[in-house]
């Protein structure tokens, strides 16, 4: 196998690494998002539409 070869396979995984960061990221933004509406609502705050 060529370097360059190896190359593409680094960048590859790479590229799916980075993909699934952001689906994780996605999903935390989702969680803070819930967890701020509950907290508004909790301090009496009128609760942010959906």
């Amino acid at each position: 196998m060529t370097d360059y070869e190896n190359d593409g396979e680094r960048i590859s995984a790479l590229l799916k690494l980075a993909e699934q960061d952001g689906e994780n990221i996605r999903a935390l933004v989702r969680i803070a998002e819930i967890h701020e509406r509950r907290i508004t609502a909790v301090e009496g705050g009128a609760e942010p539409p959906a």
